[in-house]
């Protein structure tokens, strides 16, 4: 028997009486629309064997409520949490190496605060659009590090953000991309 590494596209999509996963500890992947329209989950345990979670993955999740990023996940897919409209807590773990978070991969969540990890590199377009309930976005970028390009359809829909491109406070900005 060998272990399970993947889980495969479509696996588990549109289960609804699905309310609980822990995936093992073998899986380094979670493939594309894997728990999507998984609407009654309300808890997923991703272990740190984890390095992908592509597409899709887990939108439409609507009940569930917080999820922990391992520091192991390089990269998280297009939309991959979009539409769990009652995700409000999402915690990265310690020694992140995220560098990709996808375009809308967290759109249409219930987020009040996001602390992006520093390993960040890209942030694809609309990645936290019509998050309504965000109130603070923290990214601890320091000068010398690489800093992703942030394009302002980012946090879409929430006038109250204010949007100043790539430059960051203490850090000279990028030729081109200052300020008047």
């Amino acid at each position: 028997k060998s272990p399970v590494t993947k889980i495969g596209m479509y696996t588990f999509a549109e289960c609804t009486g699905l309310t609980s996963v822990t995936i093992p500890s073998s899986v380094t992947t979670i493939e594309d629309y894997a728990f999507w329209g998984c609407s009654d989950m309300a808890s997923v345990t991703i272990p740190s064997s984890v390095t992908t979670i592509e597409d899709y993955a887990f939108m439409g999740c609507y009940s569930l409520a917080s999820v922990t990023i391992p520091s192991s996940v390089t990269s998280i897919g297009e939309m991959a949490f979009s539409s769990c409209f009652n995700l409000s807590k999402l915690d990265f773990a310690p020694e992140s190496r995220l560098a990709r978070i996808g375009a809308s991969a967290f759109r249409n969540t219930a987020f009040t605060l996001i602390e992006i990890p520093t390993s960040v590199t890209s942030i694809g377009q609309y990645a936290f659009a019509s998050c309504n309930n965000l109130k603070i976005v923290f990214a601890n970028w320091t000068t010398g590090s690489k800093i992703p390009a942030i394009d302002k359809s980012v946090f879409e829909q929430r006038p109250d953000l204010v949007y100043t491109g790539r430059t960051l406070f203490g850090v000279k900005p990028l030729k081109g991309q200052e300020l008047d």
